[in-house]
């Protein structure tokens, strides 16, 4: 996904700089409560306008000339709203997406905002976890968009995900509450810093480096028992828009933030453990027990799971199971309501081609439980 931006060569500083400069989607708090924006809503609410963020690297627009570096035209220029370039994990790789340490980054077909195809960050540990990836060079000078569309696995309250531009001359951050029950785009606007050689301005803007993650401080304390395990990302585009250094008309820019506010969520109404019993080379047996804490009982219940692995469900007792892809449904059997402090268990046999490894969080109805307490 990079290409070397044209510089004279010999020009040590140049080279560095086109190594150096980057974009940042970065994530915050696991927190409970309503769902973000939805799929083509700005996320301006939580933005902040960031003026020479550089975080590794130069943090002027121009490293070896004597003064201001002007931008030219570029030679061919680009007219605004024009998509330059593109993630969609549709041939089935990670797209040039790579994961920090003890993280990766890869195609799934378990969800996808449009064809078949996402990229799956997993897993992310308690105290965050990024994938990211590098552009090519930008044409032109002035203003892009970076949009992208998030969601968190099945049985995830909501998590806060921003999308931060850095190491970049200017950029304005988005930033919304996302969730498993659809995507939501997150839209953030920057100015690359312009690539320079002796002589003058080239027109063109260094590569960026996109940064997808989830990190709890200093927003927030990260939730006690299981926490988010994976987090999916589709369709990442960046586009065109002003040229120049004004900010497009209609951002707005906010002072610095964790984003907007969420409440948390509610006491949890059932506890659950999952517990795998035993293993052999390609299968195992596992057991899920939930009790209802709530207030009311269940005639009818449903459990609902997402494996962090390719694994699957072979022969299952104690309902009916549904998979797709890696989330499980079990629905209950006609003869087994669930009262108020009662509980229930389901066991089955899984397969899987490497060691089983147990799902971050079990629902009951929808609703993330607790940790099971004896």
């Amino acid at each position: 996904m990079t290409r070397n931006v044209p510089v004279r060569r010999g020009t040590a500083a140049v080279a560095a700089l086109a190594s150096a400069i980057g974009l940042t989607v970065a994530g915050f708090a696991l927190t409970g409560g309503a769902a973000s924006a939805a799929v083509g809503a700005p996320a301006a609410a939580g933005a902040v306008r960031v003026v020479g963020a550089a975080t590794t690297g130069p943090t002027t627009v121009q490293p070896n000339s004597t003064g201001p570096c002007t931008p030219v035209p570029s030679p061919s220029p680009v007219r605004p709203g024009t998509v330059v370039q593109t993630w969609d994990f549709e041939d089935g790789t990670s797209q040039g997406w790579s994961g920090s340490t003890g993280v990766t980054a890869s195609a799934t077909t378990d969800v996808a905002a449009s064809g078949t195809h996402a990229l799956s960050v997993h897993p992310l540990p308690q105290d965050g976890g990024s994938a990211s990836a590098t552009t090519r060079e930008l044409p032109g000078s002035g203003w892009y968009s970076a949009t992208a569309l998030i969601r968190v696995p099945v049985g995830v309250y909501s998590a806060s995900i921003g999308l931060l531009p850095t190491n970049v001359a200017e950029s304005v951050p988005g930033r919304a509450y996302v969730t498993s029950t659809g995507w939501t785009q997150l839209t953030a606007w920057f100015r690359p810093y312009t690539v320079s050689a002796p002589g003058g301005c080239t027109g063109t803007a260094a590569p960026a480096t996109l940064q997808v993650a989830i990190s709890y401080p200093p927003c927030a304390t990260p939730p006690p028992g299981p926490v988010i395990s994976a987090l999916y990302v589709d369709d990442v585009t960046v586009t065109t828009q002003t040229s120049g250094t004004p900010l497009p008309s209609g951002v707005t820019t906010v002072p610095p933030g964790c984003g907007t506010t969420s409440p948390p969520p509610p006491p949890a109404t059932c506890q659950a453990s999952y517990q795998i019993v035993t293993t052999w080379p390609g299968g195992y047996v596992a057991s899920v027990h939930v009790r209802n804490v709530g207030t009311a009982a269940k005639p009818t219940w449903t459990l609902g799971w997402t494996f962090p692995t390719d694994q699957t469900v072979t022969t299952l007792w104690g309902g009916t199971v549904a998979q797709s892809g890696r989330t499980v449904r079990v629905t209950s059997p006609s003869w087994a309501p669930l009262p108020v402090n009662g509980t229930v268990e389901v066991g089955f046999v899984g397969s899987s081609g490497q060691a089983p490894v147990a799902p971050s969080t079990v629902s009951l109805d929808g609703a993330v439980c607790g940790v099971l307490t004896t």
